[in-house]
């Protein structure tokens, strides 16, 4: 009797330990499902790297579009499309937030804004005409490219925004891309910050730098970039880097 209750409770525990092997894969799983790189590679993190351009793009914009899926008419993508327009509704409120530099926020940006910048990303990538329609009549994409440059060593939301960036130029959505082009500072912050003395110094060239060639990479904002005012000095300012890659 003592041996049946043993290899009774044995194979409890077999179940047991099953069970929360396949548990923890589960959530293993669905973390890898929705991740979005936060951190720099090590790449990021060597100078000479970033000089280089070793990374050809950055893809953790393009694995949230992936996870998103595409927007069809069953329940739950029209309950996300809803979501993301209530969201949307509220854009000047949050492009009000994440511009204050009052007090602490003109030093810190704080979590509740990078998570902000985390919606903004998703709400891009949402894949839905009406939402992208929204998108380009706010000024949520200026926002993220000022608070970029505003903050030169907060180096998550670097991430968030130029995985945002990069994910919009790899689409090759031209609405989204002259809208990125005509309705932020892009160009002209990202030439500042090239021609710069310090520019190597920053902890965010890396990131500047996968921009520059997500730009030079879309043959929509190449074009755009050639043909404006900006054009000569933009061509000049990335000479440097580009002919080193």
């Amino acid at each position: 009797l003592a041996d049946w209750t043993q290899d009774e409770e044995d194979e409890e525990s077999d179940e047991n330990s099953s069970g929360d092997e396949g548990e923890h894969s589960e959530y293993h799983e669905q973390d890898v499902a929705s991740e979005s790189s936060f951190n720099s590679s090590d790449e990021e993190d060597s100078f000479e790297s970033c000089r280089k351009f070793t990374r050809t793009s950055s893809f953790s914009s393009l694995r949230w579009s992936e996870c998103l899926g595409k927007i069809t008419s069953t329940k739950t993508d029209i309950e996300r499309t809803n979501l993301l327009t209530l969201f949307l509704a509220q854009h000047q409120k949050i492009t009000n937030i994440l511009m204050d530099k009052t007090g602490d926020n003109s030093t810190i940006f704080g979590r509740f804004r990078l998570g902000l910048l985390q919606v903004i990303q998703v709400t891009v990538f949402a894949g839905d005409d009406k939402i992208t329609e929204q998108v380009i009549k706010s000024e949520l994409l200026k926002a993220c490219v000022s608070v970029f440059f505003s903050f030169p060593k907060n180096n998550i939301m670097h991430q968030v925004v130029q995985d945002t960036v990069a994910g919009v130029l790899q689409r090759n959505d031209d609405t989204l891309v002259f809208h990125l082009l005509r309705g932020t500072e892009l160009i002209q912050n990202i030439i500042s910050a090239l021609q710069d003395p310090d520019f190597e110094r920053t902890t965010h060239h890396g990131h500047i730098l996968l921009m520059v060639k997500a730009l030079t990479e879309s043959s929509s904002a190449s074009l755009w970039i050639k043909k404006g005012k900006l054009g000569a000095e933009w061509e000049e300012s990335i000479k440097p880097f580009l002919s080193e890659s």
